[in-house]
């Protein structure tokens, strides 16, 4: 049967499929050792405590866990949140405040729905999270691409931006260990971001995935609690502290997690009441915080493995950046290198990663780049993988 090609939306024509996903066919091909998705390791998944706690839950309270929910989630899950984000950041942070979501990247998707008209600026740091750029992408934004260097995105640059007479509705960056990078924003840029925020009136979106992952350094203050002013609004996961449940939340001023709530209503009415709960006990039964313990010390041994043979073998003219947490490390290859051509040279030596174009919006690309993901792999496979990859360029140099 031929489908009429008028029979799809402009809207389905323009979403982009995912740069990373496009790969698996690789990446799955046997004794190939990946690094390129963002995966956490199954070995730190809770299990025990989430088949106590979910036995309890079945036991316990059925009816309210398998049934429908309240479309900005378990009360109790959004006080529970609020609680430990205002002890965590030194912020007051109330209930109303927060809504429950179907992983952050629903957060993101519903932030932009609620504030990003076609053709509207959004200003992203360069290389970005393709699931953010892929999140705003729907709503036709004019993206527009801000550099990164050692201390994150390059707020001078944003400040120009505003110098020359433009304007950005919202401003996405992942502060803490950056996707794809792997550095930190700088707490002096963080106040800029904040200052240019205020001034000209733009919403920050502060994606903090892999905050709780730090292996070394001081901590620094978010973004959101440096801002007085409500500008900011934080959105996390439980993905990378617990497993990959796909619950998210989002934080920001009651007027606009009220509006939140409509937009989330035709979306999915709300996001699944059993795993909220399971959640919901694993934070109040304190099993949280050892569980952060256990995977940082987990994930930094990995980190650790992966930038000691880095070190070792690569060749002349390669960099990386050395991440004090997070799950990426960003590497740099000599201008000449044809990291595409890398990219299949690589398969050949069964190691994989993702090529950095997939993190650049269209025509800001920097093609010598690549990201390698250090905590799916065990010490073993990264250090073989890693001289696979050495390897791989040593053939193309």
């Amino acid at each position: 049967m031929t489908i009429n090609p008028d029979i799809y939306s402009e809207l389905s024509d323009h979403i982009k499929p995912s740069p990373i996903r496009a790969l698996m066919p690789f990446i799955r091909q046997p004794g190939v050792i990946s690094f390129a998705g963002g995966l956490p390791a199954p070995e730190t998944f809770p299990v025990k405590q989430i088949q106590e706690i979910t036995h309890n839950i079945l036991e316990e309270e059925p009816g309210s866990a398998l049934q429908y929910g309240p479309t900005t989630g378990d009360p109790r899950l959004r006080q529970a949140v609020a609680d430990r984000l205002s002890k965590k950041m030194g912020v007051d942070i109330e209930m109303d405040q927060v809504i429950i979501t179907t992983g952050s990247q629903q957060a993101l998707f519903l932030a932009a729905m609620i504030h990003v008209n076609r053709g509207e600026s959004v200003g992203v740091e360069s290389p970005t999270f393709t699931g953010g750029l892929s999140a705003f992408d729907p709503f036709y934004p004019n993206f527009v691409p801000f550099e990164m260097d050692q201390d994150g995105i390059k707020t001078d640059q944003v400040e120009a931006w505003f110098a020359a007479g433009n304007s950005l509705k919202i401003l996405y960056t992942i502060p803490d260990f950056q996707n794809p990078t792997g550095v930190t924003l700088s707490l002096e840029r963080r106040k800029h971001l904040v200052e240019l925020a205020k001034k000209h009136n733009f919403i920050i979106i502060e994606d903090a995935p892999y905050t709780d992952l730090r292996y070394s350094g001081e901590a620094v203050q978010s973004v959101y609690s440096l801002d007085d002013s409500g500008h900011t609004y934080y959105c996390g996961s439980f993905s990378k502290i617990f497993s990959p449940i796909r619950l998210g939340w989002l934080v920001a001023p009651k007027s606009v997690i009220d509006r939140l709530n409509v937009a989330k209503q035709p979306v999915d009415t709300c996001s699944p009441m059993l795993t909220q709960a399971l959640v919901y006990y694993f934070l109040t039964q304190n099993y949280l915080e050892p569980q952060i313990e256990k995977i940082t010390a987990f994930y930094k041994a990995r980190r650790d493995v992966m930038l000691k043979v880095l070190d070792e073998v690569m060749p002349e003219g390669v960099t990386w950046t050395r991440p004090e947490g997070g799950m990426f490390v960003w590497i740099t290859v000599p201008e000449h290198v044809d990291v595409q051509a890398l990219f299949h040279k690589a398969i050949e030596n069964k190691v994989a990663f993702v090529t950095g174009s997939a993190f650049f919006i269209e025509g800001a690309a920097k093609q010598n780049t690549l990201r390698v993901n250090f905590v799916s792999e065990n010490g073993e496979q990264i250090e073989e993988g890693i001289k696979r990859l050495a390897q791989s360029l040593k053939e193309m140099l």
